[in-house]
């Protein structure tokens, strides 16, 4: 090697060194992060009623349905597959269907508390998930699709996974109002 070539080396190296030292310090030092991309980094609105309030994107769809004593709060995503339902007692779903079940636990957060909860997927179509609540005493959260029965043509596993981050996003966020 010419002794020219061996004269230029020894800058180069030294110069890329402190190039990705100086990178690496200055990152860690300014907190600088790589932008993610989240499904929960949408638009959100906020509902609120006498019992709960809580966020979730601008696309789904709320309703308050008048049903028995139950009070059920509806919350569905914009192809209506994917519902979250909140009533002051178990919901009467009606998911029908003999077969193949999966169970998962999947861990869930509400108001604040962390719920152990079973993830029942039937017939590789429908899945589910169903719990009671701590505080208030007797509400009921179900989510999930292929519910009540008559929607079971509705029903889209793949649409359920794509939704379940803001599945869980919308239900840690819920606060309910009680006083017991």
């Amino acid at each position: 090697m010419p002794k020219n070539n061996k004269s230029l080396a020894l800058p180069i190296i030294f110069f890329v060194v402190v190039l990705f030292v100086g990178g690496y310090l200055l990152y860690n030092k300014a907190g600088w992060q790589p932008t993610k991309t989240s499904k929960t980094n949408v638009s959100l609105k906020t509902f609120s009623n006498e019992n709960v309030s809580f966020q979730y994107p601008k696309d789904w769809t709320v309703t308050e349905e008048d049903f028995s004593d139950l009070d059920p709060i509806r919350i569905e995503n914009p192809q209506k597959t994917v519902k979250i339902t909140v009533s002051k007692t178990q919901y009467p779903y009606g998911i029908e269907g003999e077969g193949k079940e999966i169970v998962q636990d999947i861990y869930v957060t509400v108001n604040g508390k962390q719920y152990l909860a079973k993830e029942v997927t039937l017939n590789d179509e429908d899945v589910f998930v169903d719990f009671k609540l701590d505080k208030p005493e007797g509400f009921n959260i179900l989510f999930g699709t292929g519910y009540p029965a008559a929607d079971d043509l509705n029903a889209s596993l793949a649409d359920y996974h794509s939704s379940k981050e803001i599945i869980l996003t919308i239900l840690s966020s819920m606060t309910f109002k009680f006083t017991n």
